[in-house]
């Protein structure tokens, strides 16, 4: 005993050390143990990427797209990311892009008139009177046929004069033609009594069509129901001769 209380006195203070050090230690490893950071979870987008090329001015198939997810820090500028009903490329897209706005138009809501115009088609400025048109009515998205006053067969054309106007006959020009725009705006109609400048939607052909006949005759412009069709059109040529 008198052994063990002779060491204690010396070394006491080292126990008292070792024993300090321990419980800093063990401190520390829990207070580490406590801050240590969570794995952090990156934030993720669902983003849409192209499985095939898509041309220029083309409708994009659900069959050419695929979903991902990206992290968000990784995702392009103003990526896309609603329904892709009706929508079509603004350019040639490749394989394995993702989709951007920019990229992209929807033909019926479009704030563009070339986005709207189906392809293959011109745009064609056709003016109406208050008399010649179901004035204040007639809307972008409508359908219209176009009636002209033509001659008799054999007789010579006529828009002036009441004996020789009022031989002439009323027969459709064009039907279904699509209205892009009235004087100028995308959406709304026009104002009653006031005539119409409206924004069509026509093939090359037709559009050369109505520049001559706009020079020989008058038109009637009448709105039509859906899927309405109003007779046979007189072809181009057989009313007028071609210059």
């Amino acid at each position: 005993m008198t052994q063990v209380g002779s060491w204690w006195k010396v070394s006491r203070w080292l126990v008292v050390g070792v024993l300090l050090v321990l419980a800093g230690v063990y401190a520390a490893l829990r207070f580490l143990a406590s801050t240590k950071a969570a794995p952090v979870t990156a934030n993720t987008a669902t983003v849409y990427v192209l499985t095939q090329p898509v041309a220029a001015d083309a409708p994009i198939p659900p069959s050419a797209v695929k979903t991902e997810t990206w992290p968000v820090k990784l995702l392009p500028l103003n990526v896309y990311q609603g329904s892709l009903a009706g929508l079509y490329t603004t350019e040639a897209l490749p394989q394995g892009v993702p989709l951007v706005a920019a990229d992209l138009f929807n033909p019926a809501t479009s704030d563009l008139i070339p986005n709207r115009l189906p392809k293959g088609d011109v745009a064609f400025d056709f003016s109406t009177s208050p008399n010649s048109a179901v004035d204040g009515v007639i809307a972008p998205g409508d359908r219209i046929a176009l009636l002209a006053l033509v001659p008799p067969p054999g007789k010579a054309a006529s828009t002036s004069g009441t004996t020789a106007t009022a031989n002439n006959q009323s027969v459709v020009f064009m039907q279904g033609v699509n209205v892009l725009a009235v004087n100028g705006a995308l959406n709304g109609s026009g104002s009653p009594g006031s005539g119409e400048q409206l924004i069509l939607a026509v093939t090359p052909a037709q559009a050369e069509a109505l520049v001559y006949a706009e020079a020989h005759t008058t038109f009637t412009v009448v709105l039509e129901a859906p899927h309405q069709k109003l007779g046979t059109v007189a072809p181009y040529g057989t009313q007028w001769p071609k210059p």
